[in-house]
């Protein structure tokens, strides 16, 4: 009897290391796919730059 229920024990643990471990990787893998701030700030600098230029060639 105790032999089972470890057995048992032991099946549902390692099911539930399972799962979790699924769970937190598709959380890394979704946080990964979102687009950070710093990712992206050479692309507003770009941006930013490019808007300066056009307004100063309507000033001019």
């Amino acid at each position: 009897m105790n032999q089972f229920f470890y057995e048992s024990r032991g099946r549902e643990k390692v099911n539930d290391l399972i799962n979790e471990g699924l769970k937190s990787q598709t959380y890394h893998r979704s946080a990964a796919s979102k687009p950070s701030f710093l990712r992206r700030f050479p692309t507003y600098i770009l941006i930013g730059l490019g808007i300066l230029g056009v307004l100063q060639m309507i000033v001019r």
